[in-house]
């Protein structure tokens, strides 16, 4: 492989890992592969062949459900057998080279390869291609990559922790379950792209995923966080950090539980609820009720309503409740201020300001 290509050793690489994955390990006579997808045929036969220096050819062995022959011939191979499999739900086809010396030297590249960590992306993709498959639940939204194996591989384990890619072997079912939460890694290293109906079929699930998944309480303080910086509605939050409505509402629920952040309604009359921190409701209601105390000498509900961007309904609940507060209190058909609404609007009994 010294005088190919990096591009070349690197399909050379990941059809080290389809053999890995579905070729026959213990023949010493023949180089095999085994798969349903007739381009990854055509892609195994191909790359070999950079580096097969014999003459002989390759043969191809069909297995069909059905009695219809689909071709005898194909370019590049010595002869293509054809055979029903009624246990078949699709055609699958064999890739067989026969050659001793080949064998040993295909075995001996690939012992080399597994060492070394620069073709790990290649050998997995590969392996991927011959033995994985894509999970996306739409009613539960499970997504999930899998690559199958009767027992745990060793090759696998340090290639997924080298990626630092999590992952949990299920040995009910004889595979590894790639965390969802990973599926952004599994992108990265183009873990799927090789097969081209597995690569479309987690493109697909890749595009149905809104959520991102964080690690414990990781979304909570990252709303937090936010909250000290800007005042958020739900659905901002949601959007922000990609999470459904109602998980924002819980991680929200619960730090106002903790007595760290308040909401409050906004003024416009569309009640949309106003998430912060809890000390900037306390200043914004102390704006708030300056703001409305220090329009009291207009005497007016309505015209009070529109400087301060509230409806006359609002202005009233508020004039309700700084009456309970003892702020202001009733001076015949109007209101007045007390001595604790002079004092927070920063003016002593005499009318002069003292803050």
């Amino acid at each position: 492989m010294k005088n190919l290509s990096e591009e070349d050793k690197q399909k050379i690489v990941e059809c080290m890992g389809l053999w890995l994955a579905e070729g026959d390990k213990k023949t010493q006579s023949e180089l095999t592969f085994t798969n349903n997808c007739f381009d990854l045929i055509l892609f195994f036969q191909e790359n070999v062949e950079k580096i097969y220096t014999g003459s002989n050819k390759p043969r191809l062995y069909v297995y069909s459900p059905g009695e219809r022959i689909l071709f005898t011939k194909l370019g590049g191979f010595k002869k293509v057998n054809n055979y029903r499999d009624e246990r078949a739900n699709r055609p699958y086809y064999i890739y067989k080279l026969a050659d001793v010396n080949f064998i040993k030297h295909w075995k001996c590249l690939v012992e080399e390869i597994i060492t070394k960590k620069e073709f790990y992306q290649f050998l997995v993709s590969g392996i991927f291609a011959g033995e994985g498959n894509i999970y996306y639940d739409k009613k539960s939204h499970k997504r999930t990559v899998r690559i199958s194996a009767k027992t745990p591989v060793k090759l696998i384990n340090a290639i997924l922790n080298y990626f630092e890619i999590k992952y949990t072997f299920v040995w009910s079912n004889r595979m590894y379950e790639l965390w969802s939460r990973d599926l952004d890694k599994i992108d990265k290293i183009k873990l799927t792209e090789l097969h081209p109906e597995k690569s479309a079929a987690f493109k697909k699930m890749m595009k149905s995923r809104i959520e991102i998944h964080y690690p414990h309480h990781e979304l909570k303080r990252l709303v937090y966080s936010e909250l000290g910086k800007n005042p958020r509605t739900n659905k901002e939050l949601s959007e922000l950090f990609r999470r459904s409505h109602v998980r924002i509402l819980e991680v929200l629920t619960e730090l106002r539980n903790e007595n760290k952040i308040s909401y409050l309604r906004n003024k416009n009359g569309n009640q949309k609820t106003i998430w912060m921190l809890k000390e900037k409701k306390e200043e914004l209601v102390n704006l708030d009720k300056r703001d409305i105390l220090s329009a009291l000498n207009i005497k007016n509900i309505t015209k009070i309503g529109k400087l301060s961007g509230l409806s006359r309904k609002a202005v009233s609940k508020r004039f309700k409740r700084y009456e309970e507060e003892g702020l202001i209190e009733k001076d015949g058909n109007w209101w007045r201020l007390t001595k604790m609404g002079l004092k927070i609007l920063g003016i002593d009994e005499s009318g002069r300001e003292f803050l």
